[in-house]
């Protein structure tokens, strides 16, 4: 494998394009802005002449990809349905690309991409950025340190009720093949849960679409483990908002709430009459669902420009791992 140039150089800013305008690609461009480190050179859209797109005039869009080609770095925030497209017009860029999970949505496209050579392998990240949360970091060194004893169970919920919005309607979200939230958002938590535990011994998902929109809107995955650790992640667009994760092990259990991490233990707590009660409750760490994911994406982009800036290969087997993941919920959902 050759080594990485820090193409940035030091003493200037290295230079970034971003593939996408709206959501996630949003978030990256503020960001960027925000950081005096990093300057935004361009925002790729295939359509710059659409009116919504041309209306974005403190934006450098531009409708030509190979300008990008001049960046350090290239971050890929667009429809998943175009990852794979993009990478390939990509394919002689070289410097380093922050790919949005997930990588790519079908399995021909993730036999594709696992046939990259190690050295551009080296060059991208697939952005989990749940692994860079507060809360999922909180939860690691619970874990790590073993505080909850043996694990049992554990649950992630994330839920919305986007597809029943006028706006989604039409929205890639909505009509895009395996784009449905428990490959979209619940993905996250399936690779967390790998990159803590291990691979599972089987995985099923179960997808459903309850607003008559083309694509899932509900989506969940049934990790198991030889272990006996179970895991269910639940994602929905068409219920209530709501954010709850709880991991329980045979001292007590970790919850978050969406707004506090908590950890209740130990397992042998008895009240005066001699039952059951809850076990004592320590505060972990206070903070909101939305800043704790406002933190997952400035960290994790803190991270790849640190690579950046150091010219600072990635671990290849880390990139076959997380696009792997993909094609381990397809296979449950066959």
């Amino acid at each position: 494998m050759r080594p990485l140039p820090a193409l940035a150089g030091p003493g200037r800013a290295p230079g970034a394009s971003v593939l996408g305008v709206r959501g996630q690609a949003a978030r990256h461009i503020r960001l960027i802005n925000a950081n005096p480190s990093v300057e935004l050179q361009h925002v790729y859209h295939p359509d710059p002449e659409k009116a919504e797109i041309a209306a974005l005039t403190e934006l450098p869009v531009t409708g030509d990809l190979d300008v990008c080609f001049e960046s350090d770095a290239i971050i890929v925030s667009s429809p998943t349905s175009a990852h794979f497209a993009q990478l390939e017009a990509l394919a002689d860029y070289p410097g380093y690309i922050l790919l949005e999970k997930p990588a790519v949505e079908s399995q021909a496209d993730i036999d594709r991409v696992m046939k990259f050579s190690e050295d551009r392998k080296s060059r991208i990240k697939v952005n989990f950025n749940f692994q860079f949360n507060p809360v999922a970091q909180i939860l690691a060194a619970c874990l790590s340190d073993q505080l909850i004893g043996d694990l049992i169970h554990a649950s992630f919920e994330t839920n919305h009720g986007g597809a029943f919005k006028d706006d989604w309607r039409g929205n890639w979200r909505m009509t895009d093949r395996l784009s449905g939230p428990i490959y979209t958002v619940g993905i996250h938590y399936v690779q967390w849960l790998v990159s803590q535990i291990g691979n599972p011994a089987r995985i099923t998902v179960q997808a459903s679409s309850f607003a008559g929109n083309e694509a899932d809107d509900s989506g969940i995955a049934r990790l198991t483990w030889d272990n006996r650790f179970v895991a269910d992640v639940l994602t929905s667009y068409a219920s209530a908002y709501k954010v709850n994760f709880q991991i329980t092990g045979t001292d007590g259990y970790l919850a978050y709430d969406g707004l506090n991490v908590n950890r209740y233990s130990p397992r042998d707590t008895f009240g005066e009459n001699g039952y059951f009660v809850r076990p004592p409750e320590t505060r972990l760490l206070e903070m909101s669902w939305s800043a704790a994911y406002d933190a997952s994406v400035q960290n994790s982009q803190n991270d790849f420009w640190v690579h950046v800036q150091a010219g600072s290969a990635y671990d290849p087997r880390e990139f076959d791992r997380d696009v792997e993941i993909m094609s381990t919920l397809i296979g449950g959902s066959a």
